[in-house]
């Protein structure tokens, strides 16, 4: 099961006892993120998107579970799926 980095984030501050600041810095985050979608309004209707990343001569995707994943699909786009799956 994949947990988004607010659940994790939770988790590390319960550890920490400092839930209150985890809370802050989500709604800090949901706030940031509310922004950007209202700015990007529906220009991403009906588009997916791929991720590539090249390095030292090479391409590779990312695990499905990389941050920016969570964070584009908050800010509405969409993920091929083939980028998303378990194999």
């Amino acid at each position: 099961t994949r947990l988004s980095f607010k659940d994790n984030l939770r988790s590390i501050a319960q550890l920490l006892n400092r839930q209150e600041v985890a809370e802050k810095v989500i709604v800090q985050y949901e706030s940031k993120i509310s922004a950007v979608r209202t700015l990007l309004g529906d220009r991403l209707a009906g588009k997916e998107v791929s991720i590539l990343i090249y390095n030292g001569g090479r391409f590779w995707t990312s695990a499905k579970d990389a941050i920016y994943f969570q964070f584009l699909q908050d800010i509405g786009v969409k993920i091929k799926p083939i980028f998303l799956t378990e194999e």
